[in-house]
C-alpha cells in the first residue's frame, strides 16, 4: 500500500493538478442525411473514471447530431498510454482471477472493465443477468429456487466462465436461492479493447446508432475531424 502511494504521488506530480483525461469520438467521412460515411475513432488516454453513465453522455451528442447509422469501423486507439513489456505479473489472486482488484491499468480502460452479474429469485424461479449486457458474454444459469428463508452469503455461490473462440464466454453460475432474494458477482472476463468496443456498440444501438463495420485497433488518422468528446474529469478527483 505504501508503493502505491509513493508511484501514485509521482504520477500525480508529473501530470500536474490541472490535468484532464480526455476520450475523442473522430471520423474520417462525412455526413449524408443521417448517415456516417466513414469510420469512428476513439482515441484513448487511460481515464480512470471514465464510466458507463459519462460514455452514455458523450455518445449522446452523436445521435443529438442526427446521426443514426454509421457505415464503417468502429476503430479504438490507445497509443496515448503504452507500457513496453506490459506489466509485472500479479501471482497472489486469492484464486479469483478474474477479480476487480486485478484489473490492470490500460489506455482503453472504460467503467473498471468490470461485468455485474446477479441472479434473482421468486415464485417463476430463478433469473440471472449482467449489467452492462455485452455481445459476447452468456449466462448459463443453475441457480435452484428455493422456498422463502434467510438469504446465503455470496461465498455460497459458484461463478465459472467458459471461454470459446471467437472471444465468447459463458459464465456459469450454480447454487441455492431462496424465493426473494439476490445474489452477485463483480467479475472482469474480457480484455479491455474487447470489453470498451463491445460496450460502445451497446450504449450506440440503446440511443439508435447502427455501425454496420467491425472493430479494430488503429491510430487515428491526422485527418479525422472530432465529432465528440469526454474530458471534464481532471486528476484532482482521483
Amino acid at each position: 500500500s505504501i508503493m502505491k502511494l509513493v508511484t501514485t504521488y509521482a504520477a500525480l506530480e508529473l501530470l500536474g493538478p490541472n490535468y484532464r483525461w480526455t476520450t475523442d469520438f473522430l471520423t474520417d467521412g462525412h455526413m449524408n442525411g443521417d448517415t456516417l460515411d466513414g469510420n469512428l475513432y476513439v482515441r484513448f488516454s487511460g481515464d480512470p473514471k471514465l464510466t458507463i453513465e459519462r460514455l452514455w453522455t458523450t455518445l449522446g451528442e452523436l445521435r443529438a447530431m442526427g446521426i443514426s447509422h454509421i457505415t464503417g469501423d468502429l476503430v479504438l486507439d490507445g497509443s496515448r498510454f503504452r507500457v513496453d513489456g506490459g506489466f509485472p505479473k500479479f501471482d497472489d489472486s486469492g484464486d479469483d482471477p478474474y477479480a476487480p482488484f486485478l484489473v490492470e491499468p490500460s489506455a482503453y480502460l472504460t467503467n473498471l472493465n468490470l461485468l455485474h452479474f446477479q441472479v434473482r429469485s421468486d415464485e417463476r424461479g430463478t433469473r440471472a443477468w449482467s449489467a452492462p449486457a455485452l455481445q459476447g458474454i452468456t449466462i448459463d444459469n443453475q441457480v435452484t429456487a428455493l422456498p422463502e428463508g434467510p438469504c446465503p452469503a455470496r461465498r455460497n455461490f459458484d461463478w465459472t466462465p467458459v471461454f470459446h473462440e471467437g472471444n465468447q464466454v459463458t459464465v456459469r453460475v450454480t447454487g441455492e436461492l431462496p424465493q426473494g432474494c439476490r445474489t452477485s458477482k463483480y467479475l472482469s472476463l474480457l480484455s479491455q479493447e474487447q470489453y470498451s468496443a463491445s460496450l460502445i456498440r451497446s450504449l450506440l444501438s440503446d440511443i439508435g446508432v447502427q455501425v454496420s463495420g467491425g472493430n479494430r485497433l488503429a491510430e487515428v488518422p491526422e485527418e479525422a475531424q472530432l465529432v465528440a468528446g469526454s474530458g471534464d474529469h481532471d486528476s484532482r478527483h482521483q
